[in-house]
């Protein structure tokens, strides 16, 4: 900015004009709020960065990025004190967020905060056959399902076989299930041989990171 100014000296009819030119030096403010620095953050694949940028001159953009990828815009509903940035990563481990501010003259600021990222999701599990309640012959019955982790993996399929009501005479029964696919969860089967009366099945599927999540159905052997 120019400023002009007019000094004129005592009994004299001279004039001495001054022209300023104000630079702005001062780079804006930026703070990243959320996800604070060293969080671990189980909310996979999605990272929400929140913070806050202002400047005496005007913000122009924010930007963020994840571990030094594309920096991408944030949006903020506010005209800057307020912004926000959807980040997403299936990777595990130790990660840096980092977001910059630009104002009007240029200046530019950059802040980054550590996180790491841990699989805290529960894997998917489903049994596909025989249906709730089914009647089934007494022997070996067959069970079929899947089973999906996106983050760790899927590290095992166990199964429980309960006598309903309970008896001492007839313990429960475990077992592993099986893939039919060596390295695909999306296919796993189960062999349980079953003696008559109600039984309740519950199967359980455990992910890499100790994640742990079951179904259980119930059927009639006769």
């Amino acid at each position: 900015a120019a400023a002009v100014g007019t000094a004129q000296k005592p009994n004299s009819l001279s004039k001495v004009t001054v022209t300023l030119n104000i630079i702005d030096n001062t780079p804006p403010s930026l703070t990243i709020l959320s996800p604070p620095n060293g969080f671990v953050v189980g909310s996979l694949p999605n990272v929400k960065v929140r913070g806050t940028a202002s400047d005496n001159d005007g913000i122009v953009r924010v930007e963020c990025n994840l571990d030094g990828g594309a920096w991408i815009p944030v949006t903020s509903s506010s005209n800057w004190p307020d912004w926000s940035a959807l980040l997403t990563t299936t990777k595990l481990g130790p990660h840096t967020i980092a977001a910059r501010c630009f104002d009007k003259t240029g200046n530019t600021v950059q802040k980054t905060v550590a996180i790491t990222a841990k699989d805290m999701t529960s894997p998917t599990l489903s049994i596909s056959s025989p249906a709730n309640k089914a009647i089934v012959t007494e022997g070996t019955v067959q069970l079929l399902g899947w089973a999906s982790d996106q983050l760790s993996g899927v590290k095992q399929v166990t199964w429980e076989a309960v006598p309903i009501p309970l008896n001492p005479l007839d313990p429960p029964q475990t077992g592993v299930a099986i893939l039919n696919t060596p390295g695909n969860w999306s296919s796993w089967s189960a062999n349980i041989p079953l003696k008559p009366g109600l039984r309740r099945i519950k199967v359980f599927c455990e992910d890499n990171a100790g994640n742990k999540t079951s179904r259980f159905l119930f059927l009639n052997v006769v």
